[in-house]
């Protein structure tokens, strides 16, 4: 999925989706286009047939957190040193 500022690239199988990367050029963010993709992309997913949406995210990316949290994703586990020694990833889902 692109925007004209940004893009999403995610994977549905097994009635599980996964986000896998959501990029916005800086000089565009909080102006709608990384919930209107991460939105895409769950639609997208649920009409393939998932019902259940996962991605990680860098505990320390407080604006990221809390559009998906915005968005109804809840976490649901943390993986210790995920991105390196201190660095942890929030395990988040959203029902679809």
């Amino acid at each position: 999925m692109t925007r004209t500022h940004g893009f999403l690239l995610g994977r549905s199988i097994a009635g599980e989706a996964e986000l896998l990367t959501l990029a916005v050029d800086p000089g565009h963010r909080r102006m709608g286009a990384g919930a209107a993709l991460t939105t895409e992309f769950a639609v997208a997913a649920r009409d393939l047939g998932a019902e259940t949406g996962f991605l990680e995210v860098a505990a320390d990316n407080i604006g990221a957190r809390a559009l998906y949290r915005r968005l109804g994703w809840i976490e649901a586990g943390t993986r210790r040193g995920y991105y390196g020694a201190g660095l942890d990833a929030l395990t988040l889902r959203l029902e679809l």
